[in-house]
C-alpha cells in the first residue's frame, strides 16, 4: 500500500476517532516516535506524518509500538486502574507524554530504575529517562540494562527483524519421539515454562525465569521457554532470556498448541531428569527449589508443589489440595498465613500442583504429560504419577496474578474429566486440616471449606495463636523491611516458648480468618490497626510514634512502646499504661563468633537512602572515608570521586551479622521522630550483639544501655573522629570488653526475652478476662 494514499485515509479517520492537531503535533516532535520502526509494523512505507495518522488513528488501538522502546501493551499492564480509566480508548504514548508518566518503564528490557541510579539527570529530560537514553544516553555508552553492552534500540530492531523471518517456528518433539538428550542428565533440573501469548509474556515469563534462577541457590539448572506461537514483539522479549541467563533457551511453535500440549512439548527440549513445571504468574523467593528437590527425593514421593502465597496480601494461595468427600479438591490453607504450612513437612498429601510441579522427567512422560488446559491440569498430571504428594513448606513461590479462587473458571468439560478420571479418590480434607490445627465446620457456596479452630487435645488448648501484624507490605518489597524480619524472629521466639504464631503482612491485616487467632500482636509502625471484638490485642509502638493517637491505642487491650523515654511521657499524658518494651536482637542471626573483628569493611551502613540525607554516614562519606554501604537509593549522595562504595543494593539479613562483626566500624541513625522520642534502633541491638563498634545519632534515652560498644556522635566531627580513631579499643573498649556487652544484650534484649514478657502479659489479660 503505497504511504501517500494511506495518509489521507488515516487522516481523514482522525476526525472521527478524535484524535487533535496537538496530539499529532506533540508526537511529531517527539524521540518516542520513530516512523521507520513503525512502518516495518505497519506493514507500509510511511513517512512520519502518515506513521503518526496511522498509529493515532488505528495503531495503537492493535498494539502497534511507535517506538523500539515505547511498548504500549506493557505499559498498559503497568498502569494502575484509574491510569487505564484515564486512557480508555486513548493513545498510551500521548497520555504519558502529556502526563509525564515517567515513573514506570516503557519496555520490559529497559532497567529505568538502574539507569536513573546510574544517570540521575535522566529525570530532567522532558520526555522521561527513556528518551533521555535515546537523546543522550546510548551515543555516552550509558547501558540501557546490566545485560547488554550496546545500544538497545539497534538490539531489539534486530531481534524483531529475526522473530519476522523465523515466523514458522521451531520443530517441537512429540511424546513419541522424544530426543535421546530428554531427560538423561542426572542432577540437572529442567525449569520449564510457556509463553503463553494470551497473557503478555514480555512482563510474566521474564521476571518469573528471573526469580525462579536467581532463587535457585546453586543448584544445577536450565531453563526452557516455549513461545507458543506468540506475536514478533513478544519474541523480542523472550530473545533476551539466553543474552541474560546462562542454560537458558527459548524454542518456538510454528502453531498455537495451548497450555497444556505446550507442556507436554517441553518435555522434549528438557535435558534434565528432574523437572519443574512452572506456570508464567510463579514468583520463587529465595531458596525455593532445594526444599522442591528434597522432598522429591523422600522414598516413594513422587510429585511435590511449594507454598503458593498471593501476591497482594501474602497469604496462601494453596499449600496443596485436600480432597473432599464430593466434588472436587480445594485449596488447602487458602487465606491462612504461609506459617500454618510448617505443618505439612513431610505430610503425605493425594493432591499436589498449583503454580508449581516438580516430579521426574521418566514419570511425566510416561503419564502422558499435561492433559487438563485449565487450573486443574498439573493436579491431574500430579494424580497419574506413581508415588505420592508432598508440599515443601520451606519453599514459596508467590502468584502473581489476581487472587481468584485457584478453581475459578475451570470449564465443565474439565471438571466433568477430573471427576470421571479421579472421583474415586479417598478424602483426606479432614485429616489434612487436622494437621494444620483446624477443622472443616462447613462449606462456602463455592464448595471451598469453612474453617474453626481444632482444640480437641490438651495440648492445643493450651498452646495459643498468635498473629503478628506485620506492617511491611507482602512479596519482595516486603523482605527489604527490618519489621518482617523483627516478626520472623518473635514467630521462633514464641514456637520456642510452645506456641504458634503466625505472620500477617500490611494488606492481610483484616483477612476473613483472622477470627482463628487467640492473639493480634501488631507492630506499631506506619500502619495503624482496627482491633477485633472479642480478640486479646496488643499494640506494640515500634516506629513513627508521631502518627499514634491516644483514640487509636485506646483500643487495644495492652500497649508496649520501644521507647522507655515516649512511654512515660504517653502514659502520663494520654492516662493510659504503655509500658515500655524496647527492641530486640535474634541470637541466632547475631553474634560475636560470626566473623573476626577488623576484617572486613573499615566503615559500614547496612540500609537504604530513603531519599534523604542521612547525616550520620553523609559525614563519614563527605570526610573522604572508605565507607561500604549495602542498600538502595545512594547513587545521588556519593560524588564521583568519593572512597564510599556502593557494594550491594541489598544484604540478606542472615549475612548481616558477619558484616557488623568484621567492620571497623558501624554507622547507624534514626530517624527524626525516633532518635526525639527515644525509639532505640534495632540495628544497635543487632550489631552491639556481635560485639561491634558502632557511632550512632544522639537517640534520646540511649545513655549507657550500650556502652561502650555504642558511641554517640553529635556532629559531623565527631562521626570522623569516632570512625578514625588511632586506638578504638579506648574508647570502643577491647574485644573481651565487647563480647562481655554482646553476651548481655544477646541475653537480656533477646527476642525470646521479649517474648516471654509479652506471653506474661497475655496470661494477665486472659486471667481477667
Amino acid at each position: 500500500m503505497a504511504g501517500e494514499g494511506l495518509a489521507r485515509r488515516v487522516l481523514a479517520r482522525l476526525g472521527r476517532v478524535g484524535a487533535t492537531r496537538a496530539d499529532r503535533d506533540l508526537l511529531l516532535g517527539s524521540v518516542l516516535f520513530d516512523e521507520r520502526w513503525y512502518s516495518r509494523q505497519a506493514g507500509a512505507s510511511l513517512d512520519r506524518e502518515a506513521a503518526v495518522a496511522h498509529y493515532l488513528a488505528d495503531g495503537h488501538r492493535r498494539g502497534l509500538s511507535p517506538h523500539p522502546l515505547f511498548d504500549p501493551v506493557s505499559l498498559r499492564r503497568r498502569w494502575s486502574a484509574a491510569r487505564l480509566e484515564q486512557l480508555g480508548d486513548g493513545d498510551p504514548l500521548t497520555l504519558y507524554l502529556r502526563e509525564r508518566l515517567f515513573g514506570k518503564t516503557t519496555h520490559p528490557l529497559f532497567d529505568q530504575a538502574a539507569y536513573v541510579a546510574a544517570v540521575p539527570t535522566a529525570l530532567d529530560h522532558p520526555e522521561g529517562p527513556v528518551a533521555h537514553y535515546c537523546d543522550v544516553g546510548a551515543a555516552a555508552g550509558h547501558p540501557a540494562n546490566s545485560w547488554l553492552d550496546g545500544d538497545l534500540r539497534a538490539w531489539v530492531s534486530q531481534q524483531y527483524d529475526v522473530a519476522l523471518a523465523r515466523r514458522d517456528g521451531e520443530p517441537t518433539p512429540t511424546l513419541a519421539d522424544l530426543p535421546p538428550r530428554a531427560g538423561a542428565t542426572p542432577g540437572l533440573v529442567s525449569l520449564l515454562l510457556v509463553a503463553d501469548p494470551r497473557h503478555g509474556p514480555a512482563d510474566d515469563v521474564l521476571p518469573a525465569v528471573e526469580a525462579a534462577l536467581t532463587g535457585a541457590d546453586g543448584e544445577r539448572v536450565e531453563c526452557v521457554v516455549l513461545d507458543d506461537a506468540g506475536p514478533p514483539l513478544d519474541a523480542v522479549a523472550l530473545a533476551s532470556l539466553p543474552v541474560r541467563f546462562e542454560h537458558t533457551r527459548v524454542v518456538r511453535s510454528g502453531t498455537r498448541l495451548g497450555p497444556a500440549a505446550s507442556r507436554t512439548a517441553l518435555l522434549g527440549h528438557a535435558g534434565g531428569a528432574t523437572v519443574v513445571l512452572l506456570d508464567a504468574t510463579a514468583r520463587p523467593t529465595a531458596g525455593w527449589l532445594a526444599p522442591l528437590l528434597d522432598a522429591l527425593g523422600e522414598p516413594g514421593v513422587a510429585a511435590v508443589q511449594p507454598v503458593v502465597v498471593e501476591h497482594a496480601d501474602g497469604t496462601v494461595r494453596s499449600a496443596g489440595w485436600a480432597v473432599p468427600t464430593d466434588g472436587l479438591p480445594q485449596p488447602l490453607l487458602r487465606g491462612q498465613p504461609p506459617g500454618d504450612a510448617a505443618r505439612l513437612d513431610r505430610q503425605r498429601l493425594t493432591a499436589v500442583g498449583e503454580t508449581v510441579l516438580a516430579a521426574r522427567h521418566r514419570d511425566v512422560v510416561a503419564a502422558g504429560g499435561v492433559r487438563l488446559d485449565g487450573p486443574l491440569g498439573l493436579v491431574d498430571l500430579a494424580l497419574r504419577l506413581p508415588g505420592e504428594g508432598r508440599v515443601a513448606p520451606g519453599a514459596v513461590v508467590t502468584h502473581r496474578a489476581a487472587p481468584e479462587h485457584p478453581l475459578a473458571g475451570v470449564p465443565d468439560g474439565e471438571r466433568a474429566a477430573f471427576v470421571r478420571d479421579h472421583g474415586d479418590r479417598p478424602a483426606d480434607e479432614a485429616v489434612l486440616w487436622a494437621v494444620c490445627g483446624f477443622r472443616v465446620t462447613g462449606r462456602h457456596p463455592d464448595g471451598s471449606p469453612v474453617i474453626g479452630r481444632d482444640l480437641a487435645t490438651s495440648e492445643r488448648a493450651r498452646r495459643l495463636r498468635i498473629a503478628i501484624k506485620n506492617p511491611a507490605p507482602a512479596g519482595p518489597l516486603g523482605e527489604t523491611w527490618g519489621d518482617t524480619h523483627f516478626a520472623r524472629s518473635l514467630v521462633a521466639a514464641f514456637g520456642d516458648l510452645g506456641h504458634d504464631a503466625v505472620i500477617d503482612h500490611h494488606p492481610a491485616w483484616h483477612r476473613p480468618t483472622a477470627d482463628l487467632d487467640d492473639v493480634a500482636l501488631v507492630l506499631r509502625g506506619p500502619h495503624a490497626y482496627r482491633p477485633l471484638p472479642g480478640q486479646t490485642t496488643l499494640a506494640w509502638v515500634i516506629s513513627h510514634p508521631d502518627t499514634v493517637t491516644r483514640e487509636e491505642l485506646a483500643a487495644y487491650d495492652r500497649v508496649c512502646a520501644a521507647s522507655v523515654t515516649w512511654a512515660a511521657q504517653r502514659s502520663a499524658e494520654w492516662g493510659m499504661d504503655v509500658e515500655p518494651l524496647l527492641q530486640a536482637t535474634d541470637p541466632a542471626l547475631f553474634g560475636p563468633d560470626l566473623a573476626a573483628p577488623d576484617s572486613g569493611a573499615p566503615v559500614l551502613f547496612v540500609g537504604n537512602s530513603r531519599q534523604v540525607r542521612r547525616p550520620v554516614v553523609l559525614a563519614a562519606v563527605e570526610a573522604g572515608l572508605p565507607v561500604r554501604i549495602y542498600g538502595r537509593g545512594w547513587g545521588r549522595y556519593l560524588p564521583g570521586d568519593c572512597a564510599a562504595e556502593v557494594v550491594a543494593d541489598r544484604l540478606d539479613n542472615a549475612a548481616v551479622g558477619a558484616a557488623y562483626r568484621s567492620a571497623g566500624v558501624v554507622l547507624n541513625d534514626h530517624f527524626e521522630d525516633m532518635r526525639r522520642d527515644g525509639f532505640v534502633s534495632n540495628r544497635l541491638f543487632d550489631a552491639a550483639a556481635c560485639a561491634a563498634r558502632v557511632v550512632t545519632d544522639d537517640v534520646a534515652g540511649l545513655g549507657d544501655l550500650l556502652s561502650p560498644v555504642v558511641q554517640v556522635a553529635r556532629t559531623s566531627a565527631d562521626v570522623v573522629r569516632l570512625a578514625t580513631l588511632p586506638d578504638p579499643d579506648a574508647v570502643f573498649g577491647d574485644d573481651t570488653v565487647r563480647r562481655a556487652v554482646a553476651e548481655t544484650v544477646r541475653r537480656e534484649h533477646s527476642f525470646r526475652a521479649r517474648a516471654v514478657r509479652l506471653l506474661a502479659i497475655v496470661e494477665e489479660l486472659r486471667q481477667r478476662s
